[in-house]
């Protein structure tokens, strides 16, 4: 897990290093997640660059939901340990 752990972090590294060389908006790093979600997320959401749609409280495992809700829009977290494995998350609104 701790190889996951790092390799997520330098994925985030790549992202936000790319978002920057886009422009540095917010939709940069938009694109800039989405783009690598779509290359490497092995959640059935990588067909829609990452991109899980609306979801309330209560929904989502509870650290998965901290980490999604504790964000702003448009910014991008750092790695969230869920259950269900470990994951970047970008808030869209």
């Amino acid at each position: 897990k701790e190889d996951a752990r790092q390799h997520l972090e330098k994925l985030r590294i790549k992202i936000l290093s790319d978002a920057k060389k886009a422009g540095g908006t917010a939709a940069a790093l938009e694109a800039a997640f989405r783009e690598r979600a779509t290359k490497r997320s092995d959640c059935s959401s990588a067909n829609k660059g990452g991109d899980l749609g609306r979801f309330p409280r209560g929904k989502m495992q509870p650290a998965f939901e901290r980490g999604a809700f504790e964000l702003r829009p448009q910014r991008m977290s750092h790695v969230v340990d869920s259950d269900s494995g470990l994951h970047l998350i970008y808030r869209i609104a």
